[in-house]
């Protein structure tokens, strides 16, 4: 998570994050934690704070988002459960 996910994050490493922490998602909380804040930082094109995206280091104004759990648990449920039986096989 650190690695991919912390205060320095680019793209790629989101991805890659997503992809791993998906097939653990099911029967993990703290995965399932760890991909919804992976999942969300990779939609979000810019730097904010103390979290910097080397691939999108300019800061936009604040803007008030309209992201909720049941949103973001919609757009990965297919993946983690693509990941999920990938590993079952």
């Amino acid at each position: 998570m650190e690695a991919r996910v912390g205060v320095v994050r680019d793209e790629a490493g989101l991805r890659e994050a997503v992809a791993r922490l998906a097939p653990l998602s099911p029967t993990c909380d703290a995965a399932l934690v760890a991909l919804l804040v992976a999942h969300t930082a990779l939609g979000r094109r810019e730097s904010r704070g103390a979290h910097w995206r080397s691939d999108f280091s300019g800061s936009a104004p604040a803007r008030h988002s309209e992201i909720t759990l049941g949103t973001v648990l919609a757009e990965i449920e297919p993946a983690a459960r693509a990941a999920a039986e990938a590993l079952a096989r």
